[in-house]
């Protein structure tokens, strides 16, 4: 008879960040759900299948743990816009693909990730402690749209209209205040056509 194969072990460190992972995906089926005000620290626990407490050591409390909801969501999309962006493309090119990117994603969502975006912004006003850390996962996409700026070719005559960090702070502007109008009224009014014609305006000389 055969011995049942055995499970390889895992670290320490393993185990705590399978239990983070567990948790904030939680969090977020739970909030996707239920919205965060009526959410509890035990219902979350719960539905991982843990007891209250890996909450507490891993996140300090209910803010904080949605803060790394929220930061799981925000990674996984920048990730998303820049997917096809390639070094030695034209920044024509690559304009065009952050902005079919964008719609695609836009298209595929429903609107939790905006909803969470938009608490976890209020938590950050009267916590100085998330509201450094918004400040930090702000700076990592800012620098992946300089990247991506930087590592494009310009065509003959091209010249850009400004230093990449500035067009990027642009682009993400312009990125996040077009998802808020789209968000409140619930219309879907670009189009990539449309996107890549305002991106390069902010690109490009």
């Amino acid at each position: 008879m055969n011995k049942p194969e055995r499970r390889p072990r895992i670290s320490r460190e393993q185990q705590k960040a399978l239990r983070f992972e567990e948790l904030t995906n939680a969090a977020w089926t739970l909030f996707c759900e239920k919205g965060y005000e009526s959410l509890t620290i035990d219902e979350v626990a719960e539905y991982a299948g843990y007891s209250r407490m890996p909450i507490y050591s891993l996140f300090g409390d209910k803010q904080n743990l949605f803060f790394h909801v929220w930061k799981k969501i925000s990674l996984e999309l920048m990730g998303i816009l820049l997917k096809g962006c390639k070094e030695g493309a034209t920044l024509n090119q690559n304009l065009r693909q952050l902005a079919e990117n964008l719609l695609q994603d836009q298209a595929n969502k429903d609107s939790h990730g905006a909803s969470i975006f938009y608490v976890v912004q209020s938590i950050g006003i009267s916590r100085p402690d998330i509201q450094e850390k918004l400040r930090d996962l702000a700076e990592i996409h800012l620098q992946g749209i300089k990247a991506m700026i930087s590592y494009s070719v310009l065509e003959p005559g091209q010249t850009l209209r400004s230093d990449p960090e500035i067009i990027a702070l642009n682009l993400i502007a312009m990125i996040n205040g077009s998802s808020t109008v789209e968000f409140q009224t619930r219309r879907h009014f670009q189009d990539a056509d449309y996107l890549h014609t305002l991106y390069k305006a902010m690109a490009l000389e």
